[in-house]
């Protein structure tokens, strides 16, 4: 089973936790603020267009919670996050 994305309100702030069954992957703390920060930034553009492909919004929640999980998981390894959206 694939992690989990929620997001909290913290403060008035978002905040984003993964949560995984077997194994959870720990960033550098500038690596996983950097992630929040793409998250917040690009997170409800892709519900929106994983909606508009999808129809169900139930369903663009979960492939939004699934793609940002694998990418949570790899953070670290993408050399140019600038070009992600490209």
């Amino acid at each position: 089973m694939p992690g989990r994305l929620r997001v909290s309100r913290v403060g008035g702030r978002r905040v984003v936790c993964v949560l995984s069954g077997l194994a959870r992957s720990r960033l550098p703390r500038a690596a996983e603020a950097e992630f929040v920060a793409y998250y917040t930034a690009k997170g409800d553009m892709l519900r929106r267009t994983a909606f508009a492909l999808c129809g169900d919004w139930h369903l663009a929640e979960d492939l939004t919670q699934t793609t940002f999980t694998k990418l949570y998981r790899v953070w670290g390894r993408v050399e140019r996050h600038e070009v992600l959206d490209q």
